[in-house]
């Protein structure tokens, strides 16, 4: 678990190893519906577009998929978008190797730990969950969280 998602539920990590268990993924990660057009344009806010498998395509933090022809304000009505939750589940082979794994341009231009992986090929699975989270990405997100404790 990383630091910035102090308030993940422990239903969700349940949830991470239940989806290895049914695909044997060696990376799984969570994701939630994005519900409003400021948080899908929010630059912090990590977006993953998912196959229909579940899998991950990309992470991002740009909105996507662009809805071409219709207003960026409209688009959280029209389809669906994800937000990562900053928890994994890796197999311990995975995880010892992404040391050994090459920096890539794509995980520079994004500031994405996880773009490593599938610049190598690699694939996540997602976990669907209706927890939103409150990640600590901003110093404002900081004073949300301090209030909350």
């Amino acid at each position: 678990m990383q630091g910035d998602e102090p308030f993940i539920q422990p239903e969700l990590l349940d949830g991470l190893i239940t989806r290895w268990k049914e695909t044997r993924c060696p990376l799984v990660t969570a994701v939630s519906r994005i519900a409003t057009a400021e948080r899908l344009h929010a630059a912090s806010v990590v977006k993953v577009v998912r196959a229909e498998n579940g899998a991950a395509i990309y992470f991002s933090r740009s909105p996507i998929p662009h809805l071409r022809g219709v207003d960026p304000a409209e688009w959280v009505a029209r389809r669906d978008y994800w937000v990562h939750i900053g928890v994994y589940g890796y197999d311990r082979a995975t995880l010892a190797g992404y040391a050994q794994l090459t920096p890539t341009e794509l995980e520079a231009t994004e500031s994405l730990e996880q773009l490593r992986f599938l610049a190598h090929g690699q694939t996540f699975q997602t976990v669907v969950t209706d927890y939103h989270p409150v990640a600590i990405d901003t110093p404002e997100d900081l004073e949300v969280a301090r209030k909350m404790v």
